[in-house]
């Protein structure tokens, strides 16, 4: 039972970034607030201090509240793919500036013709719909703060 409860703790932290940047510490303090799991007291510790409190990384700017991209998947996919389309070509400088080049004007013309779109499969797919409708309940006032809290602790 208190190893369930732990990872219910721990998920609820990690599910933080899923709510708006101006519920983010309030929720936090009152999860702390209620901890009385010794284990996680330097958790918590930790949270407050690098994430919270700190000016290095401030509470919006780690947000992902109704954004669609919240990973660097896409820039991984992308590079994967240049990468291995200069080593197949062996290219120099100037070949890898050229493939750069012209993987941009595609890249445009895709976005002008309304052609690009992301490619979202399986699991990823149906946590982000499944966030979508969390974050519009929330929105038309559906929904409170800790409800929203404990629905994106499920989707951790």
């Amino acid at each position: 039972r208190r190893d369930s409860s732990c990872r219910t703790k721990v998920r609820k932290i990690l599910a933080l970034p899923y709510l708006p940047s101006a519920w983010i510490e309030n929720m936090f303090s009152q999860m702390w607030a209620d901890n009385q799991d010794e284990a996680l007291e330097q958790l918590f510790s930790y949270v407050s201090n690098t994430w919270l409190h700190n000016s290095l990384f401030p509470v919006d700017t780690w947000t992902s509240f109704k954004m669609s991209v919240r990973t660097n998947n896409h820039v991984e996919g992308w590079h994967n793919n240049i990468t291995t389309r200069a080593q197949h070509y062996n290219l120099n400088l100037y070949k890898l500036l050229e493939l750069l080049h012209s993987d941009c004007v595609e890249l445009i013309n895709l976005i002008q013709l309304g052609q690009h779109e992301e490619r979202v499969r399986g699991a990823a797919k149906v946590r982000n719909e499944k966030l979508w409708g969390l974050w519009e309940r929330f929105d038309a006032g559906d929904m409170p703060v800790k409800m929203l809290l404990d629905e994106c602790t499920k989707l951790v």
